[in-house]
């Protein structure tokens, strides 16, 4: 159904000169100012149409849902940069309570991030809203 909303709302694929044309569009490409009089880079949220953008994420939720990833080939300098980052919000404190160090934090996180993860749906279990 999702494929089908995104067809709609995309049209004609061809009419794209490029790929990064048609992220562009759906507003899955990052911010950024590389002027020569500063730098900045921003997020992805607000950029393009809120449908296709929506769409696009949908159609992801329901990818890895049913187990459909691809794991990564390799982590780049940015994807480690990024893991630090959030490494070091956990803090010296969080990481005592998971019982690990930074170094072995990050080993365990670019293993996962290689490897990925199944995630299996228990059919059975139900959901209780919190009073």
């Amino acid at each position: 159904m999702v494929a089908f909303a995104l067809g709609a709302l995309i049209g004609d694929i061809h009419r794209f000169a490029e790929p990064r044309k048609r992220v562009k569009d759906i507003g899955r490409n990052p911010a950024f100012d590389h002027s020569g009089q500063g730098q900045w880079s921003g997020g992805i949220a607000g950029h393009g149409r809120k449908d296709l953008r929506g769409g696009v994420i949908e159609s992801a939720r329901w990818n890895l849902l049913i187990g459909r990833w691809t794991p990564l080939s390799e982590i780049d300098d940015r994807l480690a940069l990024k893991v630090g980052k959030i490494i070091a919000r956990v803090g010296p404190k969080g990481l005592k309570q998971l019982g690990k160090t930074r170094p072995a934090l990050r080993k365990e996180t670019f293993h996962l991030l290689a490897t990925g993860r199944v995630y299996m749906l228990d059919p059975n279990k139900t959901f209780a809203p919190a009073a």
